[in-house]
């Protein structure tokens, strides 16, 4: 079993790997992966996401549905603190030519083939960002750029609805708790959701301008994607490697 964690995030207590690697019991389990606690000073749009995306409870199983295709809900998994069978990351490697979110892609990958991944909140890490609202922007250009790469350019329509949505709940949120945040609030919504947009509209952009918008600029750096050389992994599948 191969265990990730980000250099930003925490165990929260001395049973974060045992509860990690639980659902490895079950042969259909191909990786696990953790809740994940905002830090105390993390701002409070940033303890609504994280509370809304790994809260608290049972395990929840994510399994390849026949009747449809998978949706952004279905591949969600996070490798800031996640367990994978070898075999299966070996089989499954991440692909480096997204941007980011290779955590989405390979859960993609693995329900399509038949195994499961699991969300064990048992298993706690300390992780969140204060990002400043330019960085907001960058990163939600950057995410939804290489959703639109996972999902093969996935309808645009069906994103504006689960941002709609997670939009209304969270300004209730805002409104009931913390109310002195409101003017904050509305530029880190219009960042978000700038942002958002444009991502969707990355390719059509001048690399110039797509470069400027992104967190990650070394992506959009002809020069530096010359320098991936594929390799082959031991099991004969091919990856690649700065």
């Amino acid at each position: 079993v191969i265990v990730l964690m980000s250099q930003d995030a925490l165990p929260r207590n001395c049973r974060w790997l045992a509860r990690l690697v639980e659902p490895f019991t079950d042969p259909s389990v191909a990786a696990t992966f953790s809740r994940q606690v905002p830090h105390a000073t993390a701002k409070p749009m940033e303890k609504y996401f994280y509370d809304t995306h790994f809260p608290d409870g049972a395990p929840v199983r994510r399994v390849m549905h026949e009747e449809r295709d998978l949706g952004f809900q279905d591949v969600f998994f996070s490798n800031v603190s996640s367990a994978i069978r070898r075999d299966i990351l070996l089989r499954y490697p991440f692909d480096e030519g997204v941007i980011m979110s290779e955590d989405q892609q390979f859960a993609r990958d693995v329900l399509k083939a038949g195994f499961t991944t699991v969300y064990q909140p048992k298993s706690e890490v300390i992780h969140s960002h204060n990002y400043s609202l330019k960085n907001v922007f960058q990163r939600y250009f950057d995410s939804c750029y290489s959703l639109t790469k996972i999902f093969d350019g996935h309808d645009t329509g069906e994103s504006a609805r689960i941002g709609l949505t997670y939009l209304c709940k969270e300004l209730r949120f805002m409104l009931r708790h913390h109310p002195l945040w409101l003017p904050y609030y509305f530029c880190f919504v219009c960042a978000r959701s700038l942002g958002t947009l444009a991502g969707h509209h990355a390719e059509r952009l001048p690399r110039s301008m797509a470069r400027a918008f992104s967190m990650h600029k070394y992506h959009w750096d002809a020069s530096a994607k010359s320098k991936v050389k594929p390799v082959a992994n031991p099991d004969g599948t091919d990856c690649s490697i700065d």
